[in-house]
């Protein structure tokens, strides 16, 4: 998959990061790890853009989905249910760490428009 940003944009950003998190909802309703990859693949795109790079949390976030992803090519594709278990919890925080910076840059977005 091909993920792009566009620089400049904090829109952009946000919008990435509301994929991210919608990839890691899949995940855990679905057991698909490939939406786990492709999470990982959304946020390396964004690492290149000022405004995520900015971000207090990201480089957490990045982490996370980088380890998320080595886990799950290393194991092929097959996890024990333990692993697997450890994979949804790490999940969750991705989404929680995802969540609040998506909610940061719409106080940004809120601030900026005077409201």
């Amino acid at each position: 998959m091909s993920v792009s940003l566009r620089a400049g944009g904090a829109r952009e950003v946000w919008k990435s990061l509301r994929e991210i998190i919608a990839d890691l909802r899949g995940f855990l309703e679905t057991d698909d790890y490939r939406l786990v990859v492709s999470a990982h693949e959304r946020c390396e795109a964004m690492a290149t853009v000022k405004e995520a790079a900015e971000l207090s949390g990201f480089k957490d976030l990045q982490a996370n989905l980088k380890q998320m992803r080595e886990k799950i090519e290393k194991n092929g594709y097959n996890l024990s249910t333990i692993e697997h278990g450890l994979l949804a919890q790490q999940a969750v925080y991705a989404i929680s760490r995802a969540n609040i910076l998506a909610t940061g840059l719409e106080f940004r977005f809120k601030r900026a428009r005077g409201g």
